[in-house]
């Protein structure tokens, strides 16, 4: 993968749980942004059933620094299934 910058909107994350999500009532991404925020991606669930991708649009990696990205998935009897996070350095243009 090569550097992703400040509100570059032309990055897919995904993400693979290495569970079967088809069954759940909802799957998102949550972050933790450079700044020590917290907040939820919209996520798909890709056709093999494991894996959660986010499409960034041009606002949502307004920070340079390091992100955290960890997957989140309620399921079917209301159980929380939290992924494991994944640190992605996001560069200011022109680094």
């Amino acid at each position: 993968m090569g550097k992703i910058y400040q509100n570059q909107s032309a990055v897919d994350l995904y993400l693979d749980t290495k569970i079967d999500l088809s069954t759940a009532k909802s799957v998102s991404i949550k972050y933790i942004d450079p700044q020590g925020r917290t907040g939820s991606l919209t996520a798909t669930l890709e056709s093999d059933k494991t894996t959660l991708c986010h499409r960034f649009q041009a606002d949502e990696l307004k920070y340079s620094g390091i992100w955290t990205f960890y997957t989140y998935a309620v399921m079917a009897d209301d159980r929380e299934a939290v992924g494991e996070g994944v640190k992605v350095t996001v560069y200011r243009r022109g680094d």
